[in-house]
């Protein structure tokens, strides 16, 4: 709201999930319009990871992170 990270468009270049029994893991690499800490529109290619369970029947995200590539 303070206009600090202002996101405008995300388009995915790849995604991989890999499931083994209860557990799985995502990756998935981006191309994010985004204007960052006062800054310009700019496009920051983003790789997002992500670690799920299956608890209860129900996939829960348990890590979560972000860097660039």
């Amino acid at each position: 709201m303070d206009g600090t990270l202002n996101y405008y468009s995300a388009q995915t270049e790849d995604l991989q999930i890999d499931v083994h029994g209860n557990t799985a893991t995502i990756t998935e690499k981006s191309k994010v319009t985004a204007a960052v800490f006062g800054g310009g529109k700019h496009i920051l290619r983003l790789q997002l990871f992500f670690n799920a369970r299956k608890i209860d029947n129900e996939w829960k995200l348990t890590m979560s992170k972000a860097a660039t590539y």
